[in-house]
């Protein structure tokens, strides 16, 4: 793959998961809870399993940005922000939705629960902790492209005209 097609997928995997994040997590999800006539039992069903099929679709895009982000020589800028990214992704997956999974599983079992859960009010900070990442991450993804990590294909025609004629 070449370096200048790097840029584009991982951009792409970050624009379309901050895409998503937002329209699953702050549209789709508030809205459900409008509709007078879904009940919060049914209302929760459709959110867990939205959720979980969210949760898949996340790990496809964290995976396929770590294989590009290995591919290329990157500077520490861009592993911080990804490894901040994980981090917070882990702290969804293991230790908050279990919580979320458990206390729905009160409801459906009629057990009177707490008003007041924060364990929503951390994910949604997650959630916009991870929008943030995820838009900050793209400036510092321009390393790929950088000719601190090298000249680009393109670069290299233009500075060795040799090179350009064996392309051609």
């Amino acid at each position: 793959m070449k370096r200048e097609n790097a840029n584009y997928i991982i951009y792409g995997m970050c624009l379309l998961w901050c895409g998503v994040l937002l329209g699953v997590s702050f549209i789709a999800t508030p809205a459900k809870f409008l509709v007078a006539e879904l009940d919060i039992v049914t209302a929760i069903k459709v959110g867990r399993a939205t959720f979980e099929v969210y949760h898949y679709f996340e790990i496809v895009a964290v995976c396929l940005v770590f294989f590009t982000l290995c591919a290329f020589r990157v500077n520490k800028t861009v592993w911080v922000y990804f490894g901040l990214l994980g981090l917070v992704l882990a702290m969804q997956t293991f230790f908050i939705q279990p919580q979320l999974l458990a206390n729905s599983e009160k409801l459906f079992a009629g057990i009177a629960m707490q008003s007041t859960s924060y364990v929503h009010l951390y994910y949604i900070f997650c959630d916009c902790l991870k929008v943030v990442l995820l838009i900050s991450f793209l400036p510092a993804i321009k390393f790929i492209n950088s000719s601190a990590y090298g000249p680009t294909d393109a670069e290299l025609r233009i500075r060795n005209p040799v090179i350009s004629k064996v392309d051609q």
